[in-house]
């Protein structure tokens, strides 16, 4: 029984090994086609950013706070409209953007 009992042992400790190994090969993978996304002759295009302007602190005293959110159910979502409520409410100047709305290389850039 002893036998077994270590056989059974060895073998999920392997089974184990490998499943980290080729998850690891498949991350390692995964991290080394991202970054070399922008590699070769693609161009990618560079947008100025927008001046922001100044803001008047005696109406916003907390600044400027942006929220980012993503949501397939609609949650995330709500949560940031409560957010931004309860951001100018404290004195935040509050803007919410849906991750949807960014484009791809802005969002590659977040991450």
């Amino acid at each position: 029984m002893e036998n077994y009992e270590s056989t059974v042992s060895a073998n999920l400790v392997a089974s184990t090994g490998i499943a980290t190994l080729v998850f690891a090969s498949g991350l390692a993978y995964v991290m080394m086609k991202k970054g070399s996304r922008n590699d070769g002759d693609t161009e990618i295009s560079v947008k100025e950013e927008e001046e922001v302007p100044p803001l008047d602190k005696s109406v916003f005293p907390g600044g400027h706070l942006t929220v980012y959110f993503g949501t397939q159910t609609g949650t995330a979502e709500s949560f940031s409209q409560q957010i931004e409520r309860e951001g100018e409410a404290n004195g935040f100047k509050v803007q919410i953007v849906d991750l949807e709305d960014i484009s791809e290389d802005v969002a590659g850039n977040m991450l």
